[in-house]
């Protein structure tokens, strides 16, 4: 309280001791001569008192001259003791009078008197200042060389014709000044209707006060009869100017009587009064503008088509939407002479009809609408039953070609509401006749949702494409014979092809049979009949099942058209044909197909050379890229400008493990597109190379491949940002994976699919965070992503690893050592199935960790793979077969799935060799091989023929790993046998394997080496080992003898990270060398007591260090761990081996 009080204090005496201020000047003081003025002189009014100082004036050439010259030398007569009262005026407005007495005033005999004017000058000032500063600002050099420029037109003419020949020629309407100054020295008698006429229409141009008026002066002076279409435009044009509406109002009703066209300012009259909210007065006018043209016109059904220009100037309104509000506002209180039945009524709806239209037009046109206002406004509409069809229809329809709402956004979606209001007033119908939503609106929101995958109605209240047909079939169909309604052909076949982009085939065929029965019921030839069919019914047929992956669904709808309809497949059918091959990885097909299609006699298009280059880029074929954009170019089709297929090269190089071409292909493009010689956008190919750098666990080359391609405007899509997601999740940051999704994606309103819940949850599961994988997929339900197979498998997954951890808890024991039956995993199971559909691989996303399985064996096998895994992992054979052979009832159902993939085949290996039944993992082997051979076929049908002796084509490169796990488990299959002649089975297979290019990973060749090492075969093992394992081997690590780290597993003591363990590595595991130190040891030994070494291979101390010098250095220079259980066992038990 005392520091508060001494503030106080002292603030206070700070206070006291500071002196008064002065008090400001107003800047409302009048002069200080006003207070002692007699004011003696003030008989007449005084707006009369400047204008009886003003006398006729007759310039001569002379006079105009000298004071032309006298302006030039700076000479000003400031005449401040000709007029009376000057110290009342303004400093500037006494400059203006003095202005006006040197150029002159017109004679009082032509002068009409305008009282309008004067009613609003001030003739006093509030503010001291110096006129003669003023009236030497308003003799600025503009004025002489006004003067200079008249003197020029009048040397060799007279004033009349250069006013003549000025407003019939010039295109300069600044110059309104000299014309004016001519206009004055033009006599009363040569001022004709016509020259006074032309006079306006020149004037009408001018923004400046004093420009209007002087041309409501030359309007007054013109006989009515005399007065244009133009003279009243510009006449309305100037007493707007002057703020006097009414005026306005009554010149343009004289104007609408007697007019012979319709440009006589009604436009700029109406949007006058609507901006100032004068609804009678606008009212008004439209009634005479309406008078007028039923006047001219014969024909008056075209009014509102014709009359459109007379809302033009309503658009430039600013804050249209609120003259809406107060119109409504007016209807609302002067509801009772609104009536429907009375004049005012109806001449108010006519109105609104037509103002509404440019209120939502406005409203649209900017790039972020008043989205809210808009939709009060509808809403205030429909309250006063003024809502009309034709605004709702221009509302959706502009909205849809809008870019705001074009792409997919996060937040609200009005049109979709528009549309639930514009159909709910329909079929409540409270305003009397209202008519449905169109047939182009409505087909107009389908084609929009489809873009976005928005086909069903999963909230049981959702605009979606389901719901639209409803409403099509519902407003714009006709009854048919069985009481049921009939779309027309043309809907038929948009909904086809709708439905055919969804992979809906159920629908799409059910809408055939009905464009069927139409064509049956009003077309008797069955020629024509078959002709509308084909023409444009057909393609959906091939096109839905392409999408499902139904290959012989596809070749059956292919040939129905020649054998059913009797016509000849065109360039469409074929390039559907090819799609379907490409999709189901069917690579000689697909070969096949096309030498028949260019033999067909149909021309190729660029979306003919599509599927090609597309399986050829998946299989990194670069050779055969180059190879059909040669033929392209033979041909004479622009592939080259299609930026699609210009990314099939750079994916080609991806996958063929050549990122710097990949990169220069990338950069070539860029080049290309700002050249203006490539067409499309390079977002998904900048998606592939950044997708190929987070797929390595390479984030700062991801992070600069995005950096690289932000500048060059390319942009962003749901799968840019799913590279993103990847390259962290690589790097175990799952957490700001799903931070993307949930937040940086939505802030930038990008849709996000099942693909990205997909990735979250697989890197929660990988880290071991299961909460939160199960808040991923709680997000992904409550949003309603519709799902797709990735999906699926993910929510497959947490349920299986929840039961699993849920059955560790309960009973620990048989967890671990025997499965009973997971019965929650398995209804999961079998609700997979039945939701599941084929339609679900007809969504356009990527395969989270399916990326090399075929889609047609991709959806219920990979279910089924996990639970085969499960169960063949714990133990639980009969349940592996069990679901094995469910897999199997529902290939033979199932015509383009007859064969099993390889995961199935590997995880149904797993069981069986777990349950050591040999004859069946040797069975599954050679069905996985053949599998793997049709999926990493390359073809040279595209090429030229090779050179003799050329090596044969190797597998794809990308896809050389698809063995792996299959060969790791085949092996350890062999190795249970305990038979030499699986080493022989061995040693083909890794030979057979290596010659066709399949890559062997790091554990496989461990765990091989080992084997051989073990079974006696020293010599292999260790050339093996010198060959695969020990070029990449780090070396030991010897550190002080309390240091503590903890070794990646496997590498015990070797000198790496965890981070240098990748999948891709190849390099000796610390078991590996432990058991050839051992082998090492043993044939020492042999050879120290002169015995000959019994396994089949015999080989010598000295030859080992000949093939495997790092090896035996390794071996030699290993850390002695005496307490380490691998070297007890194999290097100091005693059983070495």
């Amino acid at each position: 309280m005392l520091e508060r009080a001494s503030a106080c204090l002292e603030s206070g005496g700070r206070q006291l001791l500071r002196r008064t201020r002065r008090c400001s000047k107003s800047r409302r003081m009048l002069h200080s001569t006003f207070w002692y003025h007699a004011a003696g002189d003030l008989g007449l009014p005084i707006w009369c008192a400047p204008a009886a100082q003003f006398e006729t004036t007759t310039i001569s050439h002379e006079s105009l001259r000298e004071r032309a010259n006298e302006h030039r030398h700076g000479g000003v007569n400031t005449g401040q003791s000709s007029i009376a009262l000057e110290f009342l005026y303004p400093a500037k407005t006494l400059a203006f009078i003095q202005h006006l007495s040197n150029i002159g005033w017109d004679n009082s005999n032509d002068r009409r008197k305008l009282h309008y004017p004067a009613s609003g000058i001030r003739h006093f000032s509030s503010r001291s200042g110096n006129v003669q500063e003023f009236t030497s600002l308003e003799a600025d050099p503009s004025l002489a060389e006004e003067n200079e420029e008249v003197e020029g037109l009048l040397k060799n003419t007279n004033a009349l014709q250069a006013l003549q020949a000025l407003l019939q020629s010039s295109n300069d309407h600044r110059r309104e000044r000299v014309v004016w100054r001519l206009y004055e020295f033009v006599g009363e008698a040569d001022r004709t209707p016509s020259l006074r006429a032309d006079l306006l229409d020149y004037l009408a141009s001018s923004k400046k006060s004093v420009d209007a008026y002087r041309l409501i002066q030359v309007f007054e002076s013109l006989a009515n009869q005399d007065r244009r279409a133009s003279s009243y435009c510009a006449a309305i044009t100037a007493y707007l100017r002057l703020n006097m509406v009414g005026t306005a109002v009554k010149i343009h009703g004289e104007a609408a009587g007697r007019a012979t066209e319709l440009s006589f300012g009604s436009d700029i009259l109406l949007a006058r009064t609507i901006q100032d909210n004068q609804w009678d007065l606008a009212f008004q006018v439209r009634e005479a503008f309406a008078s007028s043209y039923h006047c001219l016109n014969d024909k008056t059904e075209n009014f509102e088509q014709q009359s459109s220009f007379l809302w033009s100037g309503v658009l430039a309104i600013p804050e249209l939407l609120e003259r809406a509000a107060s119109l409504l506002q007016y209807a609302q209180q002067f509801a009772h002479n609104l009536a429907p039945a009375s004049d005012r009524g109806k001449s108010f709806k006519i109105f609104a009809r037509a103002f509404f239209p440019s209120v939502i037009k406005q409203a649209l046109k900017s790039k972020d609408p008043d989205e809210k206002s808009l939709l009060d406004l509808f809403d205030r509409l429909q309250e006063l039953k003024l809502s009309r069809k034709e605004y709702y229809e221009l509302a959706i329809s502009t909205m849809l070609r809008h870019s705001k709402y074009m792409q997919y956004t996060n937040e609200g979606k009005p049109h979709l509401r528009l549309y639930l209001m514009f159909r709910t007033a329909y079929l409540e119908k409270t305003q009397g006749v209202f008519l449905p939503p169109s047939e182009p609106l409505i087909r107009a929101l389908m084609n929009h949702l489809s873009r976005f995958q928005s086909y069903n109605d999963r909230r049981r209240w959702m605009i979606t494409v389901n719901s639209l047909v409803t409403d099509l079939r519902q407003f714009h169909s006709t009854p048919g014979p069985n009481n049921d309604r009939r779309l027309n052909p043309n809907n038929l076949r948009f909904i086809m092809g709708m439905y055919a982009r969804a992979g809906d085939a159920e629908k799409v065929h059910r809408i055939f049979d009905e464009l069927c029965k139409s064509y049956d019921e009003s077309t008797t030839s069955t020629r024509h009949r078959k002709q509308h069919i084909t023409s444009g019914a057909i393609w959906p047929l091939l096109y839905v099942h392409a999408r499902r992956v139904e290959l012989h669904a596809v070749v059956e709808q292919f040939q129905r058209i020649s054998n059913e309809f009797g016509l000849q497949p065109d360039t469409r059918a074929w390039n559907i044909l090819l799609h379907a091959y490409a999709r189901a990885e069917d690579l000689d097909g697909l070969v096949k197909t096309f030498e028949d299609f260019l033999e067909s006699g149909n021309a190729p298009g660029v979306d003919s050379f599509g599927p090609v280059l597309d399986i050829c880029a998946r299989r990194g074929d670069v050779d055969s890229i180059e190879a059909l954009f040669s033929k392209a170019r033979l041909l004479g089709i622009p592939i080259d400008r299609s930026a699609i297929l210009r990314g099939a090269l750079v994916l080609a190089h991806i996958n063929s493990e050549n990122l710097p071409a990949a990169e220069e292909a990338m950069e070539l493009m860029v080049q290309d597109k700002r050249d203006g010689k490539l067409d499309g956008q390079l977002t998904t190919t900048a998606n592939f190379l950044i997708t190929a750098y987070a797929l390595r666990q390479d984030s700062t080359s991801t992070m600069k491949a995005y950096g690289r391609y932000k500048p060059h405007d390319i942009p962003l899509d749901s799968y840019t940002y799913a590279a993103l997601m990847q390259s962290l999740i690589s790097m175990r940051q799952t957490n700001a994976a799903f931070t993307i999704l949930t937040t940086t994606m939505p802030n930038n309103n990008v849709q996000g699919h099942a693909f990205h819940y997909a990735l979250a949850i697989a890197g929660f599961l990988n880290e071991g965070q299961l909460n939160r994988a199960k808040d991923a997929q709680k997000r992904m339900l409550l949003r309603n992503v519709p799902h797709s197979v990735s999906s699926r498998m993910a929510f497959l997954q947490v349920k299986v690893l929840s039961e699993l951890d849920a059955l560790k808890k309960e009973r620990p024991a048989m967890a671990k050592y025997r499965l009973p039956r997971l019965k929650e995993v398995e209804e999961e199971l079998r609700q997979a199935l039945m939701e599941s559909d084929p339609s679900e691989r007809a969504l356009k996303q990527p395969r989270q960790g399916m990326r090399q399985t075929p889609l047609n064996q991709m959806v219920l096998d990979g279910y089924f793979e996990t639970m085969v895994l499960i169960y063949g992992t714990h133990g639980a054979y009969d349940l592996c077969k069990e679901m094995f052979e469910s897999a199997a009832m529902y290939r033979q159902s199932n015509p383009d799935a007859f064969e099993a993939p390889i995961g199935l085949l590997t995880a149904v290996m797993t069981g069986h060799q777990r349950a050591h039944e040999h004859a069946e993992v040797d069975k599954c082997w050679e069905l996985a091989r053949l599998q793997a051979a049709k999926l990493t076929k390359l073809t040279s049908k595209f090429q030229d023929a090779p050179m003799p002796g050329a090596p044969p084509l190797r597998v794809a490169r990308n896809r050389s790993h698809l063995l792996v796990p299959t060969t790791r488990v085949y092996f350890r299959g062999l190795a249970s046998r305990k038979a030499h002649i699986t080493i022989g089975k061995m040693r083909n297979v890794v030979s057979s394997l290596l010659d066709e290019g399949y890559t062997i990973d790091n554990l496989t060749w461990n765990e091989y080496i080992q084997y051989l090492a073990r079974s006696g075969y020293f010599l292999d093992a260790f050339t093996a080992c010198e060959s695969y394992l020990m070029p990449d081997f780090v070396g030991w690590r010897f550190a002080a003898p309390h240091y503590l780290r903890v070794d990646p597993h496997g590498y015990l003591r070797m000198d790496l990270r965890r981070k240098d363990t990748r999948k891709h590595t190849v390099m000796p595991r610390y078991k590996t060398l432990v058991i050839m130190a051992a082998a090492l040891g043993y044939i020492r030994r042999q050879e120290e007591m002169g015995i000959e070494p019994e396994p089949v291979q015999k080989c010598s101390l000295r030859r080992l260090q000949e093939v495997a010098p790092k090896t035996i250095r390794a071996i030699e220079t290993m850390p002695v761990l005496p307490d380490e259980k691998l070297q007890r066992r194999y290097l100091m038990g005693p059983r070495t081996l």
